[in-house]
């Protein structure tokens, strides 16, 4: 008796949706089941109050495996995650015998907040001391502001271990933006500091020092779209062909279910390419801007159509006028330099990153140039109230940076 399973509902018969629904908007009393249970989300999706087998029948992802498409499983096909745990440091000692002892209790990757006045070659050294660096993945940051200095430290103190600069692995956290998004503070030359960054740990290949983080806008209220959005936000401003690995993240967006990415960003055209059926705009320029530089007086439109098959793209051109609105021109009308006839010769170059980003900095460094040049030449066409008001910003700005 005690071995036999008696199925109990199968004493009872089937229940469809529709009774269900029935049986809710009978106790809803007459009010509307759509208006008061169906909730749509911020992003335009609509979600039901209840959901039953029947909903998911025809859903292929269902029989997915993590690291297939379309990935609703993870986009990994191993297990191969690091337990890991931060210590902000303020005692470097206190927090060296802290990570020793986590390490014990499986912790595999530490991560260490350093304050800037503890960024020394010494230091790290007493931090650092007894843990097997090629081993456990180590994470390092500070102030923004003292990133470079903690970049450099850290590739310095690696060259006096005989560990091997192959092996070792982790991060330092440069992610300018935070401040900007946080404090509505802006960041001088962070460009320039990104790639001293870059450069500081070019010997170091298996640490990654450029970071984007949206947990602060989630954390604000944002939509998904919106902490998406900024999250994916792409391009070297005044670059007219993309970073090669911006193309292999594009074509990995692709795979994961986009079906059409249009980028910004850039301030200047650069190529597209049809990959898999779908079209990648790397960037589309400027459309209503003030800028001064030549180059970023044109942009493009992309033209969509879509019915329940296909996208249909196509695009067209536009020039910005003195009076800094688009006007739409031919492909006849612009230099043949800002085409994608042109444009599309361009991405799929093999570049190293000092040679990207050294070019973008050279170019980043010429339009500020040029939009310098153009207020002296104008300053005494302004106002006085508006000259009066842009001194003023500038000292509020000026302020800001050296705090």
């Amino acid at each position: 008796m005690a071995e036999s399973k008696e199925k109990l509902f199968d004493q009872f018969p089937p229940v469809s949706t529709q009774e269900w629904k029935e049986k809710v908007v009978a106790d809803l009393k007459g009010a509307d089941f759509d208006k008061k249970l169906v909730w749509r989300t911020n992003e335009g999706f609509n979600v039901n109050p209840m959901y039953r087998a029947e909903d998911i029948a025809n859903l292929s992802t269902t029989d997915s495996l993590p690291g297939e498409y379309p990935y609703v499983r993870g986009t990994r096909a191993d297990n191969n995650w690091l337990v890991r745990q931060d210590i902000k440091v303020t005692d470097v000692k206190e927090a060296n015998v802290k990570a020793l002892d986590i390490l014990k209790k499986g912790v595999e990757s530490l991560g260490f907040e350093i304050a800037k006045d503890l960024i020394s070659v010494e230091n790290l050294k007493t931090l650092l001391h007894g843990i097997d660096v090629e081993n456990v993945e180590l994470n390092f940051s500070t102030c923004m502001k003292s990133t470079v200095k903690l970049a450099e430290t850290v590739a310095a103190y690696f060259k006096t271990t005989p560990a091997d600069l192959q092996k070792v692995s982790g991060s330092i956290r440069f992610n300018p933006f935070k401040r900007m998004l946080t404090k509505g503070r802006d960041f001088a030359d962070y460009a320039d500091q990104a790639v001293a960054v870059i450069d500081a740990v070019k010997e170091l290949p298996g640490f990654r020092v450029l970071a984007v983080d949206a947990v602060m806008l989630n954390n604000a209220g944002s939509f998904i779209s919106q902490e998406l959005g900024f999250a994916l936000a792409w391009g070297n401003e005044y670059m007219n062909y993309p970073y090669p690995d911006q193309e292999k993240f594009a074509h990995w967006l692709i795979d994961l279910g986009f079906d059409l990415i249009i980028g910004l960003h850039p301030h200047v055209l650069q190529g597209y390419e049809v990959y898999k059926g779908k079209y990648i705009y790397y960037s589309i320029g400027n459309f209503v801007f003030n800028m001064k530089n030549s180059i970023t007086c044109y942009g493009a439109i992309v033209n969509v159509e879509r019915d329940e098959k296909e996208f249909r793209v196509s695009h067209s051109y536009i020039k910005i006028e003195n009076d800094y609105f688009p006007i739409e021109v031919s492909a006849e009308e612009i230099p043949y330099k800002v085409q994608f006839d042109y444009l599309n010769t361009l991405y799929g170059r093999d570049v190293l990153h000092e040679t990207y980003y050294m070019q973008d900095i050279s170019r980043i460094r010429h339009n500020r140039l040029i939009s310098r040049f153009y207020f002296i030449k104008n300053i005494f066409k302004l106002r006085f109230d508006v000259l009066l008001f842009l001194l003023k910003d500038f000292i509020v700005r000026r302020k800001i940076f050296r705090k």
